[in-house]
């Protein structure tokens, strides 16, 4: 399924349906960064619990970590939902890579 490492710490945190909708999540936005980026070592996903009372909402905090040889991306989200969080800090992570790409590039020129 992955061309590379996918690690995901903290699934214990989310009920099954939230696994589920996570796991779909990562598996297309991983297909996504490997089009962008050649040589992707792994992508670490670290899901947390900031703030959980017995009844209402917690809020989650999501920290993300994706690396190719001589760089690091790096992002991180909170929200109120796990699968919010965690898209927010996904697209942030790709909007660092095409940033990465675009430099890159205009070096090139």
């Amino acid at each position: 399924m992955y061309k590379y490492i996918v690690q995901v710490k903290g699934l214990e945190f989310l009920t099954d349906e939230e696994k589920i909708e996570v796991n779909d999540l990562i598996a297309r936005r991983a297909e996504k960064y490997n089009k962008l980026l050649d040589k992707i070592n792994y992508l670490k996903i670290s899901v947390q619990v900031l703030h959980q009372k017995s009844e209402g909402p917690t809020l989650y905090s999501i920290q993300t970590q994706l690396s190719i040889p001589g760089k690091t991306f790096e992002s991180s989200s909170k929200a109120w939902d796990a699968r919010t969080a965690l898209m927010h800090a996904l697209v942030r992570l790709e909007s660092s890579i095409r940033k990465f790409k675009s430099r890159r590039e205009e070096k090139r020129k």
